[in-house]
């Protein structure tokens, strides 16, 4: 850990032993809903840190005491509304096999409430989407492989010999967040080395069947996270509606139902949330790190992760979000 991280984790120490995530809550009013956003339990990679099971277990017992966890359909009921608890929904993305392993069994154990997104391409195949075969594949990556890694019009801020994390963050959001004509020009104009190692890479993440997903427990609420998984803001209209209903269509052969759309990489337009609304969605999960009214249609998830039961707590809390 560099002297960088040790602060800040000190911070989070030092925030934590005086209580002040249990007074922030105390503060919000029960109209104050916060949608935590997580992605994997228990995988240690580069690009994202991701929670050890046994915080996210500590954790999921102090939400319980200081927040109502709910569904997004418990919104529609007064006894929950009236609850004078704020309230708090964790939304977990993307659907891999890795939910079943390490988030169900604590769901469970603690007996709350969570969300899950499921991306249509990779619920049909098992196959996972571009940006998660790219993690995977700089997860492999040594730092020395990185350093030489050439990627047509990408400039980093940092070297990945000295701030690997964040080398790997650009990477992943310079090649994510644009179309995918832009995306494969890029790749096609690099030095190959990067195309290789994704198609190569030997750890690829494992995603659930459908069969998986029928077998849940009650206390998963499931969502739409597109079919293809792709920043929906640098995609044409017709590409989105065209996605969506793919997508759909996966759901409905494998008898899965859900009016909840997450926008996969928080990236969306106006016009896209209209036609959602005109399909029937009722739940809208933006990101935008944000809290909400429990009142909402649309709703503001705050990126989680966390190294530590303390920095867990801060972040849950909501003091480093508006």
């Amino acid at each position: 850990m560099n002297t960088r991280d040790s602060a800040k984790e000190y911070l989070f120490y030092f925030f934590d032993s005086f209580k002040f995530p249990l007074l922030r809550t105390k503060l919000y009013s029960s109209d104050t809903l916060i949608v935590l956003n997580l992605h994997a339990i228990n995988i240690k990679n580069k690009v994202e840190n991701c929670l050890d099971v046994s915080i996210f277990d500590d954790l999921c017992k102090w939400l319980k005491i200081n927040f109502e966890i709910l569904h997004f359909q418990d919104l529609e009921d007064p006894e929950f509304l009236n609850c004078s608890k704020p309230k708090m929904i964790l939304s977990f993305d993307d659907g891999c096999f890795n939910f079943i392993e390490n988030v169900l069994p604590v769901i469970k154990s603690n007996n709350i409430k969570c969300n899950l997104n499921l991306i249509g391409y990779s619920l049909k195949t098992q196959v996972p989407p571009f940006t998660i075969c790219l993690s995977d594949a700089l997860r492999c990556i040594d730092d020395s492989t990185a350093e030489y890694i050439e990627i047509s019009g990408f400039t980093p801020t940092v070297s990945p010999l000295k701030r690997r994390a964040l080398w790997d963050i650009e990477v992943l959001n310079y090649l994510k967040m644009r179309s995918i004509e832009s995306r494969e020009k890029i790749l096609n104009n690099s030095d190959g080395r990067l195309q290789r190692l994704i198609d190569d890479c030997k750890e690829e993440t494992k995603m659930m069947s459908a069969a998986d997903v029928n077998n849940l427990s009650k206390l998963v609420e499931l969502g739409n996270h597109s079919y293809s998984h792709e920043s929906m803001a640098f995609q044409s209209y017709d590409y989105f509606k065209e996605d969506f209903f793919k997508s759909r269509d996966v759901f409905d052969e494998n008898n899965i139902s859900s009016d909840i759309y997450a926008f996969p990489n928080g990236s969306y337009r106006k016009d896209m949330i209209d036609f959602l609304y005109k399909e029937g969605v009722k739940y809208i999960l933006l990101v935008n790190e944000l809290k909400n009214s429990a009142k909402n249609s649309e709703y503001n998830r705050i990126t989680f992760y966390a190294n530590s039961l303390a920095e867990a707590r801060v972040r849950a809390s909501g003091i480093l979000n508006k």
